[in-house]
């Protein structure tokens, strides 16, 4: 009886591994430190989406994206936002209009040129992509 019990919960462990791991893939992990936002591309699918937290861009700034790609494409989308933070609650973000807009293919660099403000920037895969992407927000 141990040795069923013990196959069963195995089963209940890999079933639950399988799900989580297995769900349609969408695996975007976008990390942002400072000026720095780094974007990790898990082998996604065509029209995979994801978005950064709300990146500041003081005057005279641009937006350097740089492909580390080894796959694929990926459109980036400068959207404008305002941010409304709450003390103790989610900061509310209002969107609104595409700023710029670039496409990035594996090994490629670009200059975005960004007025004063506040954006998210929006990822949507074109084809099956991988690799990474750094955006770098520097003076011009």
């Amino acid at each position: 009886m141990k040795m069923t019990k013990r196959l069963l919960l195995l089963a209940a462990v890999l079933a639950a591994a399988l799900l989580l791991n297995g769900c349609d893939g969408v695996s975007y992990d976008v990390t942002t430190f400072g000026s720095k936002t780094t974007v990790q591309v898990n082998d996604v699918g065509d029209g995979a989406d994801a978005e950064s937290v709300p990146l500041s861009v003081g005057k005279n700034r641009h937006a350097t994206v740089t492909s580390e790609l080894n796959k694929g494409q990926l459109q980036i989308d400068f959207v404008e936002v305002e941010v409304f933070a709450r003390e103790g609650e989610a900061d509310e973000v209002i969107y609104g209009d595409t700023a710029a807009s670039v496409t990035v293919a594996p090994g490629g660099a670009e200059t975005v040129p960004l007025d004063k403000g506040d954006y998210v920037a929006r990822f949507t895969a074109i084809g099956e992509t991988g690799g990474t992407i750094i955006i770098q927000i520097e003076k011009d």
